[in-house]
């Protein structure tokens, strides 16, 4: 029997990422493939990075957040120096230059043998299934926090409510289809699902830092093989989310970067995309005031978080 844990979006949260190993220790997981977005809205990136630099029989590649901050490294654009930008310029200042290079150094995909079966890793959907990603309703915390918001679906029919979607959509039920047979996992949107279709098994841990599938806790996946079986246990760990925020407000992010703080402290406390959703009011109000720039300027960053009430 093979077992490994599918781990992704960790976002700076260290207790959670500390949280999920050792559950996963704790239930016989000898392997671990970690998904990407590492950093970047909690105050632990350096101690993330030593964290997976440490992890023994681990897959690890890179997600959007990496990728980005080692561009930002590189081009240093005007616009980094805004008050939205503040938690990568912390970032980018904090991070030793050994684990960034660490970080922003990882493979962006990866493969390997799995229960007999090749298991294909990338950080999102879209590099495997182009037409499934732009399907909102099983790629989108955005479009679960208005659905939840006016028709909510019950905890727990997620998973259901992605099938229904999928078989709706024949064109990304054939997409999905004709996939090679294998297990494509998978991150980025911060939403835990996983299904089948044909001879693939499509797997998205959720966001173990960052979750915005509406319950609060570290969720991640264990895969475990036997018997030409692959099953899938999707999994929730608590951690102490209130002593995350104590040391948040007291850090120098904190300092740096105190509107996204707040509002990433407000989404793990409750599981709702409250970052997307202060983002898209933030854009609202630029655009009422003429100010079409994104990233926004620094005095509608400041009026959007002045006027933001969170639902």
């Amino acid at each position: 029997m093979e077992k490994i844990a599918l781990i992704s979006d960790i976002h700076g949260n260290l207790p959670a990422l500390e949280a999920v190993i050792a559950d996963a220790r704790a239930r016989g997981v000898t392997q671990f493939l970690l998904l990407g977005d590492y950093i970047t809205d909690f105050p632990y990136p350096n101690e993330i990075a030593e964290l997976l630099q440490s992890l023994e029989n681990a897959t690890i590649i890179r997600g959007n957040k990496e990728e980005r901050l080692e561009g930002f490294r590189r081009d240093n654009p005007d616009w980094l120096a805004l008050e939205q930008m503040a938690p990568a310029r912390w970032n980018l200042r904090e991070l030793t230059d050994a684990n960034a290079d660490y970080l922003f150094g990882l493979p962006d995909t990866a493969e390997l043998e799995f229960g007999g079966m090749t298991l294909f890793a990338t950080h999102s959907l879209r590099e495997f299934c182009f037409k499934a990603s732009k399907l909102r309703e099983i790629n989108s915390s955005g479009w679960l926090r208005g659905r939840m918001r006016t028709d909510p679906i019950p905890r727990g029919g997620y998973l259901a409510h992605v099938n229904v979607s999928i078989d709706a959509s024949p064109e990304v039920a054939a997409e999905l289809a004709a996939m090679p047979r294998g297990i494509y996992a998978f991150g980025h949107n911060h939403l835990q699902a996983h299904w089948r279709r044909g001879d693939a098994l499509f797997v998205n841990p959720g966001s173990c830092g960052f979750a915005s599938d509406f319950a609060v806790g570290a969720p991640y996946t264990i895969l475990t093989a036997a018997n030409d079986e692959i099953a899938v246990e999707e999994i929730r760990v608590e951690y102490d989310i209130d002593a995350l925020i104590t040391a948040t407000k007291r850090s120098t992010m904190y300092e740096a970067a105190p509107v996204w703080c707040e509002a990433a402290a407000r989404t793990i406390l409750t599981g709702e995309d409250l970052i997307g959703d202060f983002l898209h009011h933030a854009i609202a109000v630029g655009e009422a005031a003429g100010d079409t720039d994104f990233p926004v300027s620094d005095a509608t960053w400041r009026r959007a978080w002045e006027t933001w009430k969170m639902r």
